[in-house]
């Protein structure tokens, strides 16, 4: 059994993340997952002494809750690259291997996984959960990503840049009633973009406060914002200015798509809505259709709620 609170494999044999190895326990544990590498990314405890006897140890002092800079971000998968040269495993860690720990595992499947960066934070939170816990942390992951396409020669960039103004679907995308409505992740590319234009879409809400549509080739697409913070439920005001934008569209006979940075919480409340107002949903059943077709949507009571709420509304007026 693991003595640690929050140790799994990322790649087995290659990385894994973990929280802080306090004792000799921890690290006989490491010794017996054949690691060979250790990455500390904690300011200010250190391993114990022993602790370089048998590991390579490398630290990148990153302050708690803070996004790692480019480049420490470089430098650890500069750190991994030599790992794998010499085949030893890399393990990382912060103090809870969660923030810190998520970034740096999201930013080394952007590099030698070829996700792109809110897929790879996505999948790091899956099998990790509470992972990358701030938008400044998701954002350190994209800002590495865009560092790899602008900069990076590397073979992984070139088969990344190829793709960038080809079509492809964001993150997490699915209709909800075909040539109708769907949401998704923030459509961070122009290829993203493309998708959506291919797909038909010409009026897309931006449910989230700082995830922009890229500003080429946009003009034939009507972007509505309805800012809601991360994980928070839209108010009644913000769920009826959605569906004016909804009335607009489906009197036009125009296809919407509706995104926050995941595609779960705020995209899932508001689809949810939409389900309540022109499908006659109740709001217990149309949270569940959404949460059936597009796993993880509405995160929690508040979202639940504000469902509950705006179903109560119509039914006062």
């Amino acid at each position: 059994m693991s003595p640690f609170k929050n140790f799994s494999w990322l790649v087995e044999g290659k990385i894994c993340g973990c929280d802080f190895p306090w004792s000799e326990i921890h690290l006989n544990f490491l010794r017996k997952e054949k690691i060979g590498v250790i990455v500390t990314l904690n300011e200010k405890e250190r391993l114990p002494d022993t602790a370089s006897n048998d590991f390579e140890c490398h630290l990148i002092p990153i302050i708690g809750m803070e996004p790692p800079s480019l480049e420490e971000i470089c430098k650890f998968i500069s750190i991994c690259d030599a790992a794998q040269e010499k085949k030893k495993a890399v393990c990382v860690h912060c103090r809870l291997g969660r923030g810190r720990t998520g970034v740096m595992l999201a930013c080394y499947l952007v590099k030698k996984h070829l996700m792109y960066p809110l897929a790879a934070v996505h999948f790091i939170r899956e099998i990790r959960p509470y992972s990358v816990e701030t938008s400044e942390q998701e954002q350190a992951v994209c800002k590495y990503s865009d560092h790899l396409v602008n900069n990076d020669n590397s073979r992984a960039t070139e088969r990344i840049s190829e793709y960038r103004f080809a079509e492809s679907p964001p993150w997490n995308f699915s209709w909800i009633v075909k040539n109708e409505l769907c949401g998704g992740a923030w459509p961070q590319y122009q290829m993203n973009v493309e998708f959506l234009r291919n797909q038909g879409i010409k009026v897309v809400v931006t449910a989230c406060e700082r995830c922009p549509l890229p500003t080429l080739s946009t003009e034939d697409i009507q972007i509505n914002v309805i800012p809601i913070k991360p994980d928070k439920a839209p108010s009644l005001s913000n769920c009826r200015k959605f569906i004016n934008i909804c009335n607009q569209a489906r009197s036009e006979q125009k296809s919407m798509y509706v995104y926050s940075r995941l595609g779960l919480g705020q995209t899932g409340t508001l689809l949810a809505c939409y389900l309540v107002k022109y499908h006659q949903q109740p709001p217990a059943k149309a949270i569940a259709m959404v949460r059936e077709m597009r796993p993880g949507s509405v995160k929690n009571v508040e979202q639940e709620m504000a469902v509950h709420t705006f179903w109560n509304f119509l039914n006062c007026v």
